[in-house]
């Protein structure tokens, strides 16, 4: 199909350069030729001759150009959509890593202890899908890949605890302390996980953001 394609690209071409070429010689045929006879001098015809090639290459060159100027055009669009989804991409992961780092959350204050809880537990529920939506290869070595390999490794340290929560009763007020005193615990060992963690994510990020600017500027 492909060869079809460029064979006729060619037989095309080919058609209209036999044209231009022979279109002066056709011309003078039939102005020499014909009853009503026309004369010209050489000097007249040699002055025809420049200014119709003058004006094929003119138009050659015009041609080539606004198609240079079109792929340049297309080239930058692509260039800047691509640029485009890495600086998407690169924020979207900056945010999800500040949600599994706790970044966003202050699990020391009592005071508002469950309310963060409530917002981290939200905020998991969400990302868990974006995560998957990257696309990056489990077994891949690239710094990408091995970035999102270990944020979906925290992502699933927490999400396994809320597939297990148990929520007590809505008059279960004994329930509600033990779940209260459960919550603090778990955020204690989340938030000391996140701390032993947080060097290496913070490395696997840099040389990501690295791999992803050199795609950009490449």
């Amino acid at each position: 199909m492909e060869k079809k394609v460029w064979a006729k690209k060619i037989g095309t071409f080919l058609l209209i350069a036999i044209s231009i070429v022979g279109f002066p010689f056709v011309l003078e045929f039939v102005l020499y030729k014909t009853p009503v006879i026309s004369r010209f001098t050489n000097e007249t015809w040699f002055s025809f001759m420049a200014s119709y090639v003058g004006a094929i290459a003119t138009f050659v060159v015009l041609r080539i150009t606004l198609k240079e100027n079109q792929k340049a055009v297309e080239d930058e669009k692509r260039r800047l959509r691509r640029n485009y989804e890495i600086e998407k991409e690169i924020s979207e992961a900056k945010d999800i890593q500040k949600v599994l780092l706790l970044d966003k959350y202050d699990f020391l204050n009592m005071n508002t202890l469950v309310i963060d809880f409530m917002k981290f537990r939200k905020d998991m529920y969400d990302i868990q899908f974006k995560i998957r939506e990257f696309q990056f290869d489990e077994k891949g070595q690239t710094a990408r890949d091995k970035y999102f390999m270990n944020l979906w490794f925290l992502e699933r340290y927490y999400t396994f605890y809320f597939a297990e929560e148990k929520r007590p009763k809505e008059n279960d007020r004994e329930g509600w302390t033990k779940y209260a005193n459960s919550i603090e615990e778990k955020t204690t060992e989340w938030s000391h996980n996140a701390m032993l963690k947080r060097k290496k994510i913070m490395d696997l990020y840099k040389e990501y953001v690295d791999e992803m600017k050199r795609k950009e500027f490449g």
